[in-house]
């Protein structure tokens, strides 16, 4: 599908299939390290809005009819594995982008909380019902809707953000309504 923008043409990308089957090989990978020991964290210094900002930007082009803000408040510097943080930002702005409203912006903020970073990111979408929010973080489990269905994830997504989180000490949450949308917000302590 070819799209103009500002009297630019270009074409809408879809993730090419080796990519679509490369990144369930390692969903499944994570799956199995999951059930085992744990994924593996490998810490380094990592500045969070360096690995936000590239994800947003690899976003824009693969939905560049999508808009997606990136906010900062505060020191988002800290010890974490800087792939597997990567992994992360990737999976929960993938997600608010399959569940978000055509239309309406994708917010990643960021903001230092002491001890620790919290990551939000939000999206306009349809709420997810009171009783799934329990179940979003559990392996295979997938939303509800025409996005889902579309989708050809295996259901891992959540699964393996949480597992990145505990890795690393944090803890993620879930809020969601119909009227403020949805907001996957994780916490990361600065140091372990």
């Amino acid at each position: 599908m070819e799209l103009c923008f500002h009297g630019r043409c270009t074409q809408r990308r879809q993730p090419p299939a080796r990519h679509r089957i490369e990144r369930k090989i390692r969903d499944l990978l994570d799956y199995t390290r999951a059930r085992g020991p744990g994924i593996p964290i490998q810490r380094e210094p990592t500045n969070l809005f360096e690995l936000c900002k590239q994800n947003i930007d690899s976003m824009e082009q693969l939905h560049p009819t999508r808009r997606f803000r990136l906010e900062v408040e505060g020191d988002v510097q800290g010890e974490w594995d800087r792939e597997r943080v990567l992994q992360l930002v990737s999976n929960l702005l993938s997600n608010a982008v399959k569940f978000g409203r055509e239309g309406t912006p994708i917010t990643a903020a960021l903001k230092d909380l002491g001890d620790q970073v919290e990551l939000a990111v939000h999206n306009q979408g349809a709420f997810i019902p009171p009783e799934t929010v329990p179940r979003l973080f559990e392996r295979f489990v997938r939303g509800d809707g025409p996005a889902a269905t579309a989708d050809q994830g295996l259901g891992l997504g959540l699964f393996i953000v949480k597992q990145i989180v505990l890795g690393h000490g944090g803890t993620v949450d879930v809020r969601s309504d119909d009227t403020e949308g949805t907001i996957l917000t994780v916490r990361l302590p600065h140091r372990p």
